[in-house]
């Protein structure tokens, strides 16, 4: 009888230990996303264009899969559209309730482009771009545009940022005929990161680039005084490095780098797997009192 017992509990143990396992889930997003140019046409105007405002995500960014950031409440499409004559971006921030306010800028966006530096910052009227400091005409270059309502992955309000920025003329797949004026993206891997608030006023702030390599880790708040430093605001969100791959017409690979106060990467236990585990331990405890009182007998 204790034989057969002990047998049963030491069966409990192992299923509780494999059960458990088994629904650990995986770190998000560990390894880089490699995104095809979207079929579908990008209008900037900061929310899903072709979606109907209820169920899954339909036409625009319906092709693209996004990186999550922020334990899951920041949301980043990335891609190329058909036209392959710039890089697409769309922020999704689904902690960001509060509605704009004022004239205050609702957040940046910042990456490099070999030595050079520019930061995006959205306004109401459309966006602000500074280049190593200086003010930039992004015209014909760059576009930006912000929204606040619902989106597929949040029926509550919050707000999202959606940034065009042109391609210049490196690579012959992308736009095979230079245009007159030409962008400033190139296809080399660039580091990215993204600020927004969830405040009504998002007083700037200045930070600055530990490097611009694609290990690099994300940009660190400095004093605005420190050389090198580039102003932004609101709260950091996101940070990846995004490479549009030479030679392939607009196929992009990104890179997640995890933010500092991210948890997502370290993997946890489901309700189920937690109830597997502690039937692992009362068996693994029941087991080592029957063995005890089989020894005593």
């Amino acid at each position: 009888m204790l034989t057969r017992t002990r047998g049963v509990h030491r069966f409990l143990f192992l299923t509780g230990a494999i059960v458990g396992i088994g629904l650990v889930p995986a770190p998000s997003q560990a390894q880089p996303v490699t995104q095809l140019p979207s079929v579908n046409n990008i209008t900037v105007d900061g929310f899903f264009t072709d979606w109907s405002g209820t169920g899954p995500i339909t036409g625009e960014w319906s092709d693209v899969t996004p990186i999550l950031f922020n334990n899951g409440q920041s949301w980043t499409y990335t891609a190329v559209d058909p036209g392959k004559d710039a890089l697409y971006l769309m922020y999704d921030e689904l902690n960001a309730t509060n509605n704009f306010g004022g004239a205050n800028a609702a957040g940046s966006v910042e990456f490099s482009v070999g030595a050079d530096h520019y930061v995006v910052s959205f306004f109401a009227a459309g966006i602000v771009v500074l280049k190593n400091g200086a003010f930039f005409d992004a015209t014909g270059i760059m576009e930006g545009a912000r929204f606040f309502g619902p989106s597929p992955n949040s029926m509550s309000s919050h707000r999202m940022f959606e940034l065009e920025v042109a391609f210049d003329c490196t690579d012959p797949t992308l736009v095979p005929i230079c245009p007159p004026t030409p962008g400033v993206y190139s296809p080399a891997p660039s580091h990215w990161g993204a600020t927004a608030s969830n405040s009504n006023t998002s007083p700037a702030h200045c930070e600055l680039l530990s490097g611009t390599a694609c290990n690099s880790p994300a940009p660190a708040s400095v004093p605005c005084s420190t050389p090198g430093a580039f102003q932004v605001f609101g709260e950091q969100v996101s940070a990846a490095c995004v490479e549009v791959m030479p030679g392939t017409g607009g196929t992009v690979k990104i890179t997640r780098i995890p933010l500092p106060a991210e948890t997502n990467s370290v993997p946890s236990l489901t309700v189920w797997g937690m109830i597997a585990l502690a039937l692992s331990l009362v068996g693994a405890g029941m087991t080592f009192v029957l063995r005890r009182y089989h020894a005593i007998a």
